[in-house]
């Protein structure tokens, strides 16, 4: 069922379902989910619908540890939104957070979805995550919202795309870090 949702394959995921397909199942390489494999792909539609059959999956109520399914990590314990927020797919991000899966968690490598989408350079996907105001890790891990600001705005300097830097200052009055007012462009 992960090689159907990573593709994309809606109607073959649907069939892998109703032929009593769990959508909890992990690989064996990988410890990856079908729900991770469609989110990596930016499969909206797949990942709907393995959320849908997972509310009616038998234990589906509770992982290991009492979490919510959809929170569930692979052996790089990156997780469906993380992987969504790293490839830049908005509106997968978007679907995960309405089903509450928890920006807040963290990788092997201490990075949230947050961070991972940052170092993209997904304006839309970072939004989303912002926008939920489920970022409270990260801000919690940094000194002020301000320093967030100019991290994020490191993150995304190397396509300097105006908006990306417009993202990374996010709000308020624009404060450049010191090693980017040489490099800053009139206008934006």
């Amino acid at each position: 069922m992960a090689i159907a949702a990573a593709a994309g394959h809606t109607r073959l995921v649907q069939c892998l379902l109703d032929a009593n397909g769990s959508p909890n199942a992990k690989t064996k390489a990988t410890g990856r989910t079908p729900l991770m494999a469609a989110a990596q792909g930016g499969h909206r539609a797949a990942a709907q619908l393995l959320l849908e059959h997972m509310d009616a999956a038998p234990g589906a109520g509770a992982s290991p540890g009492g979490s919510n399914p959809i929170d569930v990590r692979d052996c790089a314990g990156v997780t469906a939104l993380m992987l969504a927020a790293k490839n830049a797919h908005a509106a997968t991000v978007e679907l995960l957070l309405d089903a509450d899966a928890d920006a807040n968690l963290l990788d092997q490598q201490s990075h949230c979805a947050l961070e991972l989408t940052a170092r993209r350079g997904s304006v839309a996907a970072a939004t989303s995550l912002l926008a939920h105001g489920r970022t409270n890790a990260v801000r919690g891990r940094l000194e002020s919202p301000q320093r967030l600001r100019c991290c994020m705005l490191l993150c995304c300097l190397p396509s300097w795309l105006p908006s990306t830097v417009n993202f990374g200052l996010l709000s308020g009055r624009p404060t450049w870090p010191a090693r980017c007012r040489s490099r800053r462009r009139v206008g934006t």
